[in-house]
């Protein structure tokens, strides 16, 4: 995951080399199996983005394709970084087919969630996650949708940092904002903050429109990590 402001004149540039980067090494690159960009809309110049790896190997080959090289030549001036982060994925899960999108009118939206657990409760913190991502949960009662089976949500990313282990980050891409809505005011996800509320120290949440995505589509780590 990272987090970086474009200045304003190197937009267009930063977009093309965006889209470029994200389609070929995707396509053609084996370990690459997921990159979305997304823009703020209310701070155009504030963009995330979320690449999903298959092994440190896959990174090393992403960074070195001659795609993402003329990238980074092309966007030596005009890109602040404003933070990166690097994660251990333990869960992954998409839509059986690949996705693509390009352009400022995409309504696609990628929201990024992160906890941050309580000593001693990480493991604690990933199953209450887990729990609700797969399975009914219960408040006041009454069971609550699987988050995993909502009607919108296209792909779920969770992931550990490495370098802050209690740390976790969760990626979701939603088909438009109507969707992200209705997940944000669902009774699974209130049953979820119920249940890691005493688990985290804090948490934080943003959403942002997807400029650019690409993946392999179909993929499941709790399956693909093991072979």
């Amino acid at each position: 995951v990272s987090q970086v402001n474009v200045d304003p004149t190197k937009e267009a540039v930063y977009n093309y080399y965006g889209q470029k980067v994200a389609k070929k090494s995707v396509k053609n690159l084996d370990g690459t199996l997921a990159v979305y960009k997304s823009v703020n809309e209310m701070t155009p110049t504030e963009n995330t983005t979320v690449e999903i790896f298959q092994d440190p190997g896959a990174i090393k080959a992403y960074n070195k394709s001659k795609d993402m090289r003329d990238f980074q030549k092309a966007m030596t001036i005009g890109v602040t970084t404003e933070s990166t982060q690097g994660g251990t994925p333990f869960y992954a899960k998409e839509i059986q087919v690949p996705l693509y999108t390009m352009g400022i009118a995409d309504t696609k939206i990628l929201s990024l969630e992160t906890y941050v657990a309580g000593q001693e409760q990480v493991a604690k913190v990933k199953e209450s996650l887990l729990q609700a991502e797969s399975k009914e949960l219960s408040i006041n009662g009454q069971a609550t949708q699987a988050i995993a089976s909502q009607a919108g949500l296209y792909a779920t990313y969770m992931a550990t940092m490495n370098e802050s282990p209690n740390t976790i980050t969760v990626a979701r891409v939603f088909v438009n904002q109507s969707a992200y809505n209705a997940y944000v005011n669902s009774p699974t996800r209130a049953a979820l903050q119920e249940l890691i509320k005493p688990l985290i120290v804090s948490q934080r949440g943003q959403a942002s429109r997807l400029r650019v995505s690409y993946d392999k589509g179909g993929l499941d780590y709790q399956e693909s990590l093991k072979k």
